[in-house]
């Protein structure tokens, strides 16, 4: 390695040659990484983490009904309850408005914006007493957004 110093320092890095092989097998195999790992596509809110694996496992392009007991869950906003059966631990975020406003929308807006993914929601299904029940969302792919973080 070397350093050269100055009003723009730089560094130089020499592989040695029996790495040569190595590092150009992973460089082959890089972009199926980060299609399998979301993290690696620049996503910042854990949130926006759980809904692309979510998205990017379990649905293909079209329309996809889940409850919000169910979306919860892959947000990790669910109640944590002992043995027993008792909640140990109320769900944060248990109001709708909440919800919505700090995971679900920073989610979709942060998918939207730097993945191969575009995550619509269609429609939220209430119940009699206007309590949110279950959620429709439209997801397609998209290419990647300019701008996004995203290695070549």
């Amino acid at each position: 390695m070397e350093v050269k110093e100055g009003e723009n320092p730089e560094v130089y890095v020499a592989f040695n040659p029996r790495f040569e092989r190595i590092w150009l097998e992973s460089k082959k195999r890089l972009p199926d990484y980060m299609e399998q790992k979301p993290a690696n596509a620049g996503l910042r809110s854990k949130y926006a983490l759980r809904l692309y694996s979510w998205a990017k496992n379990y649905v293909k392009d079209g329309t996809m009904s889940i409850s919000l007991e169910d979306l919860r869950s892959i947000l990790d906003l669910q109640s944590v309850k002992n043995a027993e059966g008792k909640v140990i631990k109320e769900a944060p975020l248990p109001i709708w408005a909440n919800f919505r406003q700090r995971a679900l929308d920073v989610a979709i807006l942060e998918i939207n914006a730097k993945t191969d993914l575009k995550i619509k929601l269609v429609s939220i299904e209430r119940s009699d007493y206007r309590r949110v029940v279950a959620l429709d969302f439209a997801i397609k792919t998209q290419p990647i957004p300019k701008g996004a973080t995203r290695l070549k």
